[in-house]
């Protein structure tokens, strides 16, 4: 992110600005322009607000909601993981689509909790599959952030007296 710094004089008080233009950002104003079409078309096409859409591109939003980015992928014609690895969410991408279905049917067999997740998600809309999806990449960022925290080995016990 590359960052602006500016100062503003309010009556005696001096205060400093910073405005961030975001990766993110940067690529949803260029893909606009790109396109040929407006923040007001984006909103149409995306069902997210044009303030968001506003506030993204000029970094005043430094982290939008994965599903937030799901609707701008969406209004766009990108795919949601070229998105999230614009947003800095991720640097993963499914590779080869028969490579990706064997891997899926094996972890599908392998584990039945995942069959069970995915019947569950067919049946919602594809609203609430997308915010499904992007809860889970949330909770996948939010493990990779967390410390991992060292256990301490119980100190030896003393033989016992006989």
């Amino acid at each position: 992110m590359s960052s602006i710094s500016c100062t503003m004089k309010r009556g005696d008080l001096v205060t400093e600005k910073r405005g961030t233009m975001s990766v993110l950002g940067n690529f949803v104003r260029e893909e606009l322009i790109r396109q040929g079409i407006s923040q007001s078309e984006l909103e149409r096409r995306s069902d997210v607000p044009d303030a968001t859409i506003g506030r993204i591109i000029s970094g005043e939003v430094e982290e939008p909601k994965p599903s937030q980015i799901a609707h701008l992928a969406k209004g766009l014609g990108i795919t949601f993981w070229r998105l999230m690895q614009i947003a800095g969410y991720t640097n993963e991408t499914p590779g080869d689509p028969d490579e990706e279905a064997q891997r899926l049917a094996v972890s599908l067999q392998s584990r039945p909790i995942l069959r069970e997740i995915l019947r569950e998600a067919e049946a919602l809309s594809p609203e609430e599959q997308d915010a499904a999806l992007a809860y889970m990449v949330v909770l996948r960022q939010r493990r990779k952030k967390k410390p991992t925290r060292r256990r301490r080995k119980a100190p030896p016990s003393a033989p016992e007296e006989q």
